[in-house]
């Protein structure tokens, strides 16, 4: 955890166009953990397994100010940078 909280600090202190947070971060890893095991991700469909095109990450995001949660789906989030999945988000 403390490798985390430094990590996020780093990030924040070299770019200021967004701050990142620890959701970012974990989503970004979950992505990449999806990306890694893409083989075994799919639908059986008439009894045969398909592979998923895309995959997709789904994260609850706060809006207004703490008032709700939206679920965003990012896909292809392996494809992104940290930062570029944060303005997303």
């Amino acid at each position: 955890m403390d490798n985390l909280m430094a990590f996020v600090k780093q990030q924040n202190e070299n770019q200021k166009e967004i701050s990142i947070t620890f959701t970012h971060v974990l989503a970004h890893a979950i992505a990449w953990g999806m990306y890694k095991q893409r083989r075994d991700i799919g639908r059986i469909t008439l009894g045969a397994f398909r592979r998923s095109k895309k995959l997709g990450v789904t994260v609850l995001v706060d809006v207004e100010g703490g008032t709700d949660l939206v679920p965003v789906t990012v896909w292809d989030a392996h494809k992104m940078t940290l930062i570029e999945l944060a303005k997303y988000m």
